[in-house]
């Protein structure tokens, strides 16, 4: 499985890449640390090379909200998680309205 984590953080995408590895050759991560780097990758190809997107709701260059709301644009058919460190309900309720998978807050264990 292909799974695109737009992370700006490098010591939180090497935690989620270390994890991964863990269960096998399954899955295939690949790291985007900005959203128009994420969306380089998702909307120019066709079709969507990744099952999963992990997303991270604070981007360096803007929101992870963004990267979900221009990937339902493109009709990407891709699972999209949004993933925080200040998660609190009107974020995840946004989150999932615009047409996010699942909402995850990083805390203790949360891999």
């Amino acid at each position: 499985m292909r799974v695109l984590y737009v992370e700006d953080n490098p010591l939180d995408a090497d935690l989620v890449r270390i994890t991964l590895k863990k269960c096998g050759d399954e899955f295939e991560l690949v790291h985007a640390n900005c959203v128009a780097d994420a969306l380089t990758l998702i909307i120019e190809k066709d079709p969507c090379p990744f099952e999963v997107v992990l997303s991270d709701m604070h981007l360096t260059d803007g929101s992870g909200l963004t990267v979900l709301s221009e990937i339902r644009k493109a009709g990407k058919p891709v699972a999209v998680v949004m993933v925080t460190g200040q998660g609190d309900e009107d974020t995840a309720i946004a989150s999932l309205k615009s047409g996010a998978t699942d909402y995850i807050v990083k805390r203790l264990n949360y891999l």
